[in-house]
């Protein structure tokens, strides 16, 4: 009964919160610990509001694009090495594998 009291105040938990932002429920739970993110704690649980949620959506989201182009420039990288040790070791001919 206390949560439907919270929730007509416009105050999610962090599981209704990671719904609504897309994301796992500890992500809320950790930036409320951390301070990142505005939360009040009532009777041990955490509530967010929903404007929090949205903006804690857009920040994980952002999160995961910048972590794909890492991987990407990672993997870029490490062909280039790879590219380059073959090379060197071929002398830099195509053909020296094939005869």
């Amino acid at each position: 009964m206390r949560i439907n009291k919270y929730r007509k105040q416009g105050l999610l938990t962090k599981q209704e919160a990671a719904e609504i932002a897309g994301c796992h429920p500890n992500t809320i739970f950790n930036k409320c610990i951390k301070g990142d993110a505005e939360c009040t704690f009532i009777d041990g649980v955490y509530y967010v509001t929903e404007e929090v949620a949205k903006q804690i959506g857009e920040d994980a989201r952002k999160f995961k694009e910048e972590q794909k182009a890492l991987i990407e420039r990672r993997e870029k990288l490490k062909r280039q090495i790879r590219e380059a040790k073959n090379n060197q070791l071929t002398g830099g001919n195509e053909n020296a594998d094939k005869k």
